[in-house]
C-alpha cells in the first residue's frame, strides 16, 4: 500500500492522499491490510514533515504531526482490534 504519493523534502510537506489526521480512519477495501496502513502511518512519522496534504476534508494539517499520526495510528489499532 503507497499512502505517500508526493513528498517534497524542500518544501516539507506529504500528499497523504486518504489519510486525513480530522477523520477516523476508514477501510474502503475488502483486501485493505490494517498492518500495512499502520506502516504507512509510521512511514510518515519518520519522514517528520512540517505539512500533511490530503485528499479529503481539511486538506492542509500542520502543527505536531508527529503526536497527531501516532494518536491517529493508536486509534486504527484501537479501532481493528474492535472488530475483531
Amino acid at each position: 500500500m503507497v499512502i505517500a504519493d508526493l513528498f517534497s523534502h524542500q518544501e516539507g510537506f506529504v500528499f497523504t492522499a486518504d489519510i486525513n489526521l480530522d477523520t477516523k480512519p476508514f477501510y474502503a477495501m475488502v483486501d485493505s491490510d490494517v498492518d500495512d496502513f499502520i506502516e504507512s502511518i509510521e512511514k510518515l512519522r519518520r519522514l517528520q514533515p512540517d505539512m500533511l496534504v490530503a485528499g479529503h476534508g481539511k486538506a492542509v494539517m500542520t502543527g505536531n504531526l508527529s503526536q497527531r499520526l501516532a494518536v491517529y495510528r493508536d486509534n486504527n489499532s484501537q479501532s481493528n482490534n474492535s472488530y475483531a
